[in-house]
This record gives structure tokens, sequence and C-alpha cells, in this order.
């Protein structure tokens, strides 16, 4: 039963892997695991899929996967050596995974720190899913309720963090707004006198062209 499980397990990581890294990333682990997953460096350089070559993109898909899921290198394994066309697919998928998290990450720890562990805890629910229908056994209750509590923790933590950010955003909007209010005189002003000044400065230096211009035009003519 056990070989049985692993290849079904295998032939149904496709499904799997489509479904959790397209799902938009949702769930998590706990505390160290998320430092570890945060200060994690392999993911630092993500190959672009159009520029790399399919070995270093499987490289570095393996790496995330390892530091992230390794229950599914396994799987993986199994995959290649029976679908490698399934298995490319895969690696490629994961590839766009780590290409998101990416931008997250060089935009926001916080948010970046919450998508990882939601794609996480996706991955693990659908690993515990195909590993019951391959061993013909019940879910394990339990095991999955825990998983779902965790998604439906990491959906309240992403919008708060998002009111957050929102709200930081408005505050700065507000300052910047009353202060070009309280300097709109003066900032009228400053830049009318700016740009007289331009205009000047440029009839200044063309009436200094001319002048200059001038005196060698009349003696080029009594030269004549």
């Amino acid at each position: 039963m056990a070989s049985k499980s692993i290849f079904f397990s295998c032939a149904s990581v496709p499904l799997i892997w489509f479904a959790s890294f397209t799902y938009g990333l949702d769930p998590q682990p706990n505390a160290s695991e998320t430092k570890q997953a945060i200060s994690e460096k392999k993911i630092l350089s993500v190959p672009d899929q159009a520029e790399a070559s399919f070995k270093d993109v499987e490289t570095s898909a393996i790496d995330f996967v390892k530091a992230h899921h390794p229950e599914l290198v396994t799987l993986l394994q199994l995959l290649k050596s029976m679908k490698e066309t399934e298995y490319e697919a895969a690696i490629r998928e994961i590839n766009k995974t780590q290409k998101r998290l990416e931008l997250f990450r060089n935009r926001d720890k916080e948010h970046y720190s919450i998508e990882l562990e939601t794609w996480k805890t996706q991955s693990k629910i659908d690993l515990l899913m195909a590993r019951a229908i391959a061993s013909g056994k019940e879910l394990n209750a339990s095991d999955l309720r825990k998983l779902i509590k965790r998604q439906s923790e990491l959906q309240q933590k992403r919008l708060r963090h998002e009111q957050s950010v929102l709200a930081d955003r408005q505050k700065n909007l507000k300052e910047t707004l009353d202060k070009i209010e309280a300097e709109a005189e003066e900032r009228v002003e400053q830049q009318l006198l700016l740009l007289t000044k331009r205009v000047k400065a440029k009839v200044d230096k063309e009436k200094a062209l001319k002048a200059q211009s001038e005196p060698k035009q009349a003696r080029d003519s009594k030269a004549k």
C-alpha cells in the first residue's frame, strides 16, 4: 500500500502543483520556520524562464522546495522519472511562484512573509489530500482543520497588513496635501519668479549674442 500511495501521489503532483501555485498564495508554519524562510538566501536570485536554461530554473525551484516544503522533493523526483513533461511544467510553475514572491520580498517584507506562509500551507493541504486519496483512507480531519484555520488566520493577517499600509499611505497623502495647501501662495510666487528669471536669462543671452555678431557683420561689410 505504501508504494501505491507514493505512486499515486507522484502521478497527482501536477494537480497538486497547479492548484497550489496558481492558487494566489495562502497559509503557514511556525515562527522559527517563518524566520528561516525569510532569511533563506537561495531564492534571492530567481532565474527568468525566458532567459535561463531549464537546468538553472530546475536547480532554483528544487532549492526553493527543499527550503519551504521538503516533503515535495521526493514526489518531484518520482514525477521526473515517470512523466518528464509534467515534471518540467511543475518546475516552471514553481519558478513563477518564486518570481512572484521575490516581487513581494523587494517591496514589502511583511507581505512577503505572509504570502510565503500562505503558499506553504496550501501546498501542505494539497499533499495531505493527495495522500488520503492515494491510500484510500479518510483525511486526517485534525491536521486538515489546523491547516484550514491557518489559512483563515493568514488571510486576516494579510488584510490587516494591507489596511495598515493603506492607513500609512493616507496619512502621508494628507500631510503632503496640508503642506501644499499651506504653502500654496508661496509656491506660486516662487514658480513665477523662477520662470521669469529663466525667460530673462534667455533674452539677455540672445541680446548678447546679437551684440557680438553686429560688429563682425559691419567689418565684413566694409571689407567687401
